[in-house]
């Protein structure tokens, strides 16, 4: 009917027209002719169908009439050879909320069988009235019996093997759901819901189940059809591991999920269309987004096969979904075939995401298992690197004394006697070491203080004059050396700068300016140190510039951490002065930066509060 045979259609919209109504409209001849399947979505009225199946079906045997499919309430079939005026029309039921089995053979679906005519063969007249609060969708073929038991023996043999197949993979997926604990193979198990969906449309509820005196099926199929879109949602959040790159997205998805959900509330209060409108809406937006989100996922995790096919399963049951709720709501025509993809691809997604989520469950115990053993490895490296820092701390602690003395008796003997020029070139030679093992200890101690979060700084008024000169008292001057003291540029001394004063840990500024007054003695074979004193933006900027090599360009961006290896043919360096200096000046407010490096040259600049 339809695709065959043309019928008439009317729509009541009232409600107040009656079979014999009906008749003389059809009498009238002023109904729609329609070619296809009814198809009409959502909608409220009554619907009128007349049509005649042809005479030659039913010359030689008698013929069944099977109705599909079965999720609409109410339909009232008359029929009665044509012609045949004193023929009473015969009325059957074939609703879903009808009790007992509907149809003359025990089925699935309703079928009615239809008598062989008698001479004049004229065929068989029909009239269907639809009411239903569900979607409005209904076919009804004719066959002939032998060739009807080689189709319903097929599918009904195919169906049970896949409701089978369904029930052991939802097992399947239950077990693991409980063993791995994944969210993902919760969601396929809630997805399962779908396949009670597709044994009530079928009909095998009712089929087996007929003496139930409550329309069980009817409102299965309405609470499964909510509830396994809505589970379709969580398992395409949980196969793009949005929790993880999009939470927020993730957050948005579950949110339309328990919306989603809630709508079954609709079905006692008999606004279920309302609510499977809103659905439809809904999945249009959902579907957009996940689109959107797979691409993101999929660049983030580098192009994976796996996340490529973990992702095309939902989106598969996204598409055949969105075409069968585009069906049920009226947006496209009727169409059986999107009715068996919607209803191949739940078994397909079920079963590919059950063994691609067991893959990923294993996958990211080994990625835990390699996080906790990092996580081992850094606490104890934590730990080797805390003892060490203790430990240097302490023989750092340890070497002040015997180097106090060295440098008491080596002042103590320049006193005591005269030396000759040799001599007093070993002394000085001494002296310079001694103040190296000081600088180095002072380093560490500092050094392990930073590391330790416990730079405490002891503040008191400083000169700049007598800060400049003590630190770089400690530096390595020699003889190819010049130190060049200026302020704003103008030729300046020590003692002109102890005017220019300010709050700073002294002992710690010390460390930090004998480091850097030392560096770039260390790296200018010969020439000019120069230290330039300047009052800038309400602060003091002190830079210091070398005639050395400049800092090669590699090791620029790691000038300042610690234990860098900085070295040139002639000068090597382990990166511990400057990364002392570095947190001393911070400590202080202020900042330390390379502010020019040439291959004549480099320039450190520090600015400290007024």
């Amino acid at each position: 009917m339809g695709k065959d045979v043309a019928y008439q259609l009317y729509i009541d919209n009232e409600h107040q027209l009656d079979f014999e109504g009906f008749r003389e409209r059809v009498k009238q001849g002023d109904l729609q002719i329609q070619h296809k399947p009814l198809s009409r979505g959502y909608v409220r009225p009554t619907f009128w169908l007349h049509w005649v199946f042809p005479a030659e079906h039913f010359v030689n045997q008698d013929q069944l009439l099977l109705i599909t499919p079965n999720f609409v309430d109410e339909v009232t079939i008359y029929y009665r050879p044509v012609g045949d005026s004193a023929a009473e029309w015969v009325k059957r039921e074939a609703g879903d909320i009808t009790p007992g089995i509907r149809g003359d053979l025990d089925y699935r679906f309703p079928v009615f069988k239809i008598p062989q005519t008698q001479s004049p063969h004229l065929g068989y007249e029909f009239v269907v009235r639809i009411k239903t609060i569900s979607t409005v969708i209904f076919e009804a073929s004719l066959w002939q019996p032998q060739a009807f038991v080689e189709y319903t023996a097929k599918q009904t043999s195919y169906l049970s093997f896949y409701l089978g197949l369904a029930a052991i993979s939802t097992f399947l997926a239950v077990v693991l759901a409980f063993i791995i604990r994944s969210r993902l193979l919760w969601a396929v198990t809630g997805y399962s819901s779908v396949y009670v969906l597709i044994a009530s449309i079928q009909g095998y509820v009712t089929w087996l189940l007929p003496n139930i005196n409550f329309p069980l099926q009817h409102y299965l199929t309405n609470i499964a059809s909510l509830v396994s879109y809505a589970f379709l949602i969580w398992v395409s959040v949980e196969a793009l591991n949005l929790k993880t790159y999009l939470p927020k997205i993730y957050k948005f998805m579950l949110g339309f999920m328990l919306l989603v959900i809630s709508q079954v509330v609709l079905i006692p209060l008999d606004l279920y269309g309302k609510g499977f409108e809103f659905q439809g809406i809904i999945y249009l937006i959902i579907a957009i987004i996940f689109f959107i989100s797979f691409f993101y996922v999929w660049h983030k995790e580098r192009y994976r096969p796996l996340t490529l096919l973990l992702s095309l399963s939902p989106f598969i049951c996204f598409l055949a979904s969105f075409l069968s709720l585009a069906i049920l709501l009226g947006w496209i025509s009727y169409d059986r075939r999107i009715y068996l993809i919607w209803q191949y691809a739940p078994i397909f997604n079920t079963l590919l995401v059950t063994v691609l989520a067991v893959m990923r469950s294993y996958e990211e115990k080994g990625l835990r298992q390699e996080h906790l053993l990092m996580k081992r490895e850094l606490q104890i490296e934590r730990e080797a690197g805390f003892h060490q820092r203790q430990f240097m701390g302490m023989v750092s602690h340890e070497f002040r004394t015997p180097l106090s003395i060295i440098s008491m008796a080596l002042q103590n003997l320049h006193l005591v006697e005269q030396p000759n020029q040799q001599i007093k070139q070993r002394y000085k030679r001494i002296q310079r070491a001694t103040e190296r093992l000081v600088q180095l200890t002072d380093n560490c101690l500092a050094d392990s203080r930073i590391s330790a979060k416990a730079l405490h700084l002891e503040k008191e008024p400083v000169n700049w004059g007598q800060l400049l000169e003590e630190s770089t008292a400690l530096a390595s001057f020699s003889e190819q050396h010049k130190l060049v003291i200026t302020f704003d540029g103008q030729l300046s001394y020590f003692s002109k700068l102890t005017s220019y004063s300010f709050n700073g840990d002294k002992a710690l500024l010390q460390i930090a300016l004998s480091n850097l007054v030392d560096n770039a003695v260390k790296h200018t074979p010969k020439g000019e140190i120069c230290l330039d004193l300047s009052i800038q933006y309400e602060g003091y900027v002190l830079t210091i510039t070398d005639q050395g090599k400049g800092v090669a360009p590699e090791m620029v961006e790691q000038l300042f951490e610690r234990y860098q290896h900085k070295s040139s043919s002639t000068i090597k360096s382990y990166g511990l002065g400057l990364f002392v200096a570095h947190e001393i000046i911070e400590a202080h407010a202020g900042c330390l930066e390379l502010i020019k490096n040439t291959r004549q040259g480099c320039s450190f600049q520090l600015k400290l509060p007024l």
